[in-house]
């Protein structure tokens, strides 16, 4: 289980290799919010993100750096132990994990390929940003000109915490039947 949950875990941060840091600047509404979030080209953030089913429940660190469509991602375990690295563009995802190395066109065909099911990335890539994906129906209940809650295609998306200013999250959790992901953000840079 412990490999299956740090591939999903690389795969899962890949997801979002679209995001950027919004500007220091205090965001006052939903829709400066918006725009914001969605024109920004590079950053570097930390942090950790778990998993938990009924069965099982994991936990990494990460570092992840972000060059307009380029990214590196880095999952560490206990110590600071290297678990997984994922690079990658629009075109290509490559993931380094115990040794071994695997490639494909996209995140949801490495997934397919090695898990047997599909997520939605591309949509991962707007949530992550406090923002709902804009190829598919959604539900959202915002408060203070932020979203709270979103629920879109089959997930439900949690927003914990956005960082003190409200320019982005710092806290999420997603939520689709039996499996719960949590983000949490400590830096952004």
């Amino acid at each position: 289980m412990r490999p299956l949950i740090v591939l999903l875990a690389s795969l899962w941060l890949a997801a979002c290799s679209s995001l950027q840091p919004s500007p220091p600047a205090q965001v006052s509404n939903w829709q400066q919010y918006q725009w914001q979030m969605s024109t920004l080209k590079q950053w570097q953030l930390s942090g950790k993100v778990g998993f938990r089913t009924p069965d099982d429940s994991e936990s990494a660190g990460f570092r992840w750096q972000q060059q307009d469509d380029r990214y590196q991602i880095e999952l560490f375990g206990p110590l600071n132990q290297l678990g997984a690295r994922i690079e990658g563009n629009l075109d290509y995802i490559q993931l380094e994990m115990d040794d071994r190395r695997y490639r494909a066109p996209s995140p949801e065909a490495l997934l397919q390929d090695h898990l047997g099911w599909q997520f939605p990335i591309h949509d991962l890539n707007w949530w992550i940003r406090g923002l709902p994906s804009p190829d598919q129906s959604y539900q959202q209940k915002l408060q203070d000109q932020r979203l709270a809650r979103l629920d879109q295609a089959g997930w439900t998306i949690r927003y914990l915490r956005y960082s003190e200013d409200r320019s982005r999250p710092e806290k999420l959790v997603l939520q689709r039947d039996r499996l719960r992901i949590t983000l949490v953000i400590h830096d952004w840079q």
